[in-house]
């Protein structure tokens, strides 16, 4: 009758004549005997006779009389020389788990990548959280994450132009990648259209009757000028036409006698100055005497006195020539 012994301890089985390893972990122990062909196991051996004692390092230390302690970022290290053979700590990597992850880099086996940090070299190794802060357009612990959508910039603190779809507000800039609103201009969209401008790209020119005109519709928000009416101000407004005509004519009769009298003014001036010119210049210089010597005779006809008095206009007719030549 065989006869096995088999002490078991720590999963290795010691039996009389052959020692094997059981690699059936938390399954039944029975393997095929190697001779004879036929099979036996675990049932047929029994422990009474043997006893086997196991020692290893505690746990953290290996080596020669576990002097050795493992690396502090190690999981588990091996007894014999350290090596952290079920690998390191999150963010550390080596033989030993010694070295720390590159910039850029983080996790379990220094797998994962940093997020969009302001400063790489300040990406947590272990974790992956941005010690500075993160880029324009990104947020959270590991910059991971997009700004919400209507903002951008650092800390994702800048509110978006009026794009057409804030979706397509890029997130690190602001820019509107697929255009404006209407009524607005620019690559953020922030400007509104120049005055006298409105609608998508400020293509449309407001009316010229608009006193000023809405830059996304067009509409006359600020009213008209004076004649004229509507959203647009495309109608002639006629009794506004009138009335002002109405409020002008008692105006216009005013101004009109101030033009008549200042005219009158001047042509009653010109004349008296016209009138006084002439007068001076027809004004004899001097006044002179002319001696009219009567002829003495001694012999005086009898003559009447018309006859004198004809006699003395006819020497003073005569002689008037005489007297207008000395004179000038």
């Amino acid at each position: 009758m065989d006869v096995a012994v088999v002490c078991a301890v720590l999963n290795v089985f010691v039996c009389l004549g052959r020692t094997y390893e059981n690699v059936a972990l938390n399954k039944p122990a029975w393997q095929s005997h190697p001779y004879n062909g036929k099979p036996w196991g675990a049932e047929r051996a029994f422990n009474d006779l043997c006893e086997v004692e196991v020692y290893s390092c505690p746990y953290g230390f290996f080596g020669e009389e576990c002097s050795e302690k493992c690396h502090p970022t190690c999981k588990n290290c091996n007894i014999f020389n350290g090596f952290c053979n079920f690998g390191c700590n999150p963010g550390w990597e080596g033989d030993f788990c010694h070295k720390a992850c590159k910039n850029g880099s983080y996790g379990v086996d220094c797998e994962e990548t940093c997020g969009n940090c302001r400063d790489l070299n300040l990406c947590l190794h272990t974790n992956g959280t941005c010690l500075n802060g993160c880029d324009a357009g990104f947020q959270g612990d590991l910059c991971k994450t997009p700004c919400d959508r209507g903002f951008y910039g650092l800390g994702c603190s800048e509110m978006c132009g009026r794009c057409r779809d804030l979706n397509h507000c890029f997130h690190m800039t602001g820019t509107c990648l697929t255009g404006c609103d209407p009524g607005y201009i620019g690559e953020m969209c922030n400007k509104t259209c120049p005055q006298g401008y409105f609608g998508e790209n400020c293509a449309e020119k407001c009316m010229d009757t608009c006193n000023g005109c809405n830059n996304v519709n067009g509409l006359c928000d600020h009213g008209c000028i004076s004649g004229w009416k509507g959203y647009f101000c495309e109608e002639q407004n006629v009794s506004s036409i009138s009335s002002f005509a109405d409020d002008l004519k008692p105006w216009t009769f005013i101004i009109v006698g101030l033009i008549g009298t200042v005219c009158l003014s001047f042509i009653i001036i010109g004349t008296l100055s016209t009138y006084i010119a002439v007068t001076r210049r027809r004004k004899p210089k001097q006044s002179q005497t002319v001696d009219v010597q009567e002829p003495q005779c001694d012999d005086q006809p009898n003559v009447s006195n018309s006859d004198v008095t004809r006699t003395e206009y006819q020497e003073l007719r005569d002689h008037k020539p005489q007297i207008y030549e000395r004179l000038s």
